[in-house]
C-alpha cells in the first residue's frame, strides 16, 4: 500500500514542483510546453515498463485458453502511462499558471 501512495504523491507533486520552477525560470515558454516538460519525468517509468514488457516477455497465445498475462500487463502499464502523463501535464500547467500569477502580483 505503501509504494501505490508514494507513487500517487510522486505523480502530483514532482509535475507540480517542476511546472512551478519552469514558470517562475522562464515564464516566456507556452504554458503547454512547461505542461509537458513537468509531466514527462513521471510519465516515462510506466512507459518504459510497457516497453520492457513488450520487447522480452513472450506475447504469444500458443494454447487457448491463454495463461499468458504479459500482453494484459504490457497494455496496463500503457494505460498507466498515459494517465500519468495527462495527470501531470495538468498538475504542471496549473503549478505554471500560479508561478506565473505569483510572478505578476509581485511586480505590482
Amino acid at each position: 500500500m505503501i509504494v501505490e501512495l508514494s507513487i500517487f504523491v510522486a505523480t502530483l507533486t514532482v509535475p507540480a514542483v517542476i511546472g512551478f520552477g519552469l514558470g517562475t525560470i522562464r515564464p516566456g515558454n507556452k504554458r503547454v510546453t512547461n505542461g509537458l516538460i513537468a509531466a514527462a519525468p513521471v510519465a516515462v517509468g510506466s512507459f518504459a515498463f510497457a516497453g520492457w514488457i513488450a520487447l522480452t516477455q513472450d506475447m504469444s497465445c500458443k494454447v487457448e485458453p491463454c495463461q499468458n498475462t504479459a500482453p494484459l500487463w504490457a497494455i496496463v502499464m500503457f494505460v498507466l502511462g498515459v494517465v500519468t502523463f495527462i495527470t501531470g501535464l495538468g498538475v504542471g500547467m496549473i503549478a505554471d499558471a500560479f508561478a506565473r500569477n505569483r510572478a505578476e502580483k509581485a511586480a505590482e
